[in-house]
């Protein structure tokens, strides 16, 4: 099928004559007549029913006039890229991310972008969802993506770390929890709990987290959903519940000292904030950024966005090399066992939770699996209370063990042992070598002084 044939048969089914639609395309009605022959039988089957001078569509023929735009959109589109491409400029950047990043974190960057670039106009497009922020990147509806999750999972999809966020407990200044300075989900169980819709990525992230923990919001005693931070600021301020939000939302309220953030011991570490590309672009900028000739072609406005986008991380962690993240990610792709070192490399040296994966979080397990892990420390001995304490008080273990490939269906179950001294772990540990009843899905480990 043609593109030129779906624009003659899309102007057929919008005149329901062929005699209109000829005079439309400056073509004879035979002409007209003929291409949708042909893509008739390309098809195998008929578009229109013939009844007399009049035509209507088919079943098939409404299902090609509807999906058929797409297509004709997709070819304008590409050969507009194409034709900037050549010419060595691309008048328009296009971005998408999430309302609290386009409201909060985006508008000095953009700010700064057109300073430096007055000649490129930039449209940011918001999503109330990351399935269509992927649908956007992929389609080519924007060039840039911007996201709290991850898209690792798709191949599609390059994504790059920008910025650190941090997520915590929301609370009315006037609550009695605004003035505390570190507290614990499992603490607020029976607090009215107050949340974003479950395509939202703080709903998402904190539902990854408590299943990392083996909790659910099923323990919490009141949870009501909203669909607008309108609602959550009003149940906040006049209901006094609690809510759960990254430091990129409330600014205003937090300016103006009605709602606090208050830090939880689940989250102690950021999460990652990504620019996304579709790999068509990433690659393209990696080989430029090589050959050091970006300059010459239409890409350079994508470019210069990600070398301003990166400038940003620059207090947390400096690139080590010249080479840019996505020549890294790209040369990962192509050939993994020659590029771990470099792309370990030109990591920050940032601790950080890994974010949720889209691809991940879409996943069912068809097997669960349960491995238990006993872990015996010395809490109450200097040199190893960081070790034991600190980790298991933060469930931090609970967050960096492996929950994908083969371990996607694994739940584990922790189980924690504080010893006063090295001789009775070190006993433990003996006991568990020689005794022959010990499950092999079982994992024991003793940290000693």
């Amino acid at each position: 099928m043609e593109i030129y044939q779906l624009k003659v048969f899309l102007e057929v089914a919008r005149c329901l004559s062929f005699t209109e639609a000829a005079d439309a395309l400056n073509l004879t009605q035979p002409a007209v007549s003929a291409k949708i022959r042909s893509l008739e039988s390309e098809l195998g089957t008929t578009l229109f029913h013939r009844l007399g001078r009049r035509v209507e569509l088919t079943l098939i023929g409404q299902y090609l006039l509807d999906q058929g735009p797409e297509l004709v959109n997709l070819e304008t589109r590409l050969v507009q890229e194409i034709e900037e491409l050549k010419q060595g400029k691309r008048s328009t950047l296009k971005i998408g991310c999430m309302s609290d990043t386009a409201n909060h974190w985006l508008p000095s960057l953009l700010f700064r972008y057109r300073q430096q670039y007055p000649d490129v106009q930039t449209k940011c497009s918001q999503f109330d969802s990351v399935e269509q922020l992927y649908r956007a990147v992929t389609s080519g509806e924007v060039d840039i993506g911007i996201s709290d999750l991850s898209f690792s999972g798709f191949d599609e999809i390059a994504e790059i770390i920008i910025d650190t966020i941090h997520y915590s407990l929301v609370v009315s200044a006037s609550h009695t929890l605004a003035q505390q300075s570190w507290l614990s989900l499992k603490e607020l169980y029976h607090h009215p709990w107050v949340l974003s819709p479950e395509t939202a990525p703080s709903r998402i992230i904190l539902e990854k987290r408590l299943e990392e923990l083996g909790l659910s919001l099923a323990n919490f005693s009141q949870v009501e959903y909203v669909d607008s931070p309108n609602l959550i600021r009003t149940y906040l301020l006049e209901g006094h519940y609690l809510s759960f939000a990254s430091n990129l939302e409330f600014q205003v309220e937090q300016q103006a000292n009605l709602i606090k953030l208050v830090p939880l011991e689940e989250f102690a570490l950021g999460t990652p904030l990504f620019l996304l590309l579709p790999k068509r672009f990433s690659q393209c900028l990696a080989s430029l950024g090589q050959s050091g000739s970006q300059r010459q072609h239409g890409s350079e406005p994508i470019q210069n966005f990600v070398n301003l986008a990166e400038k940003g991380i620059q207090p947390f962690g400096q690139w080590s090399r010249r080479e840019t993240p996505i020549a890294a990610h790209t040369a990962k792709a192509q050939d993994p066992s020659q590029s771990r070192k470099s792309a370990s490399s030109l990591t920050p040296q940032v601790a950080r939770f890994q974010s949720p994966s889209v691809h991940v979080r879409s996943h069912i397990p068809q097997h669960t699996k349960t491995l238990t892990l006993t872990i015996g420390t010395q809490n109450h001995t200097i040199q190893t209370v960081t070790a034991g304490l600190i980790i298991q008080k933060l469930g931090l273990l609970e967050h960096f063990l492996p929950r994908e490939g083969r371990y996607s269906g694994t739940q584990y179950q922790i189980q924690w042992w504080d010893y006063s001294s090295g001789a009775p772990t070190g006993g433990q540990f003996a006991k568990l070598n020689s005794n022959p009843t010990i499950s092999s899905s079982d994992f024991t480990v003793y940290t000693i002084g």
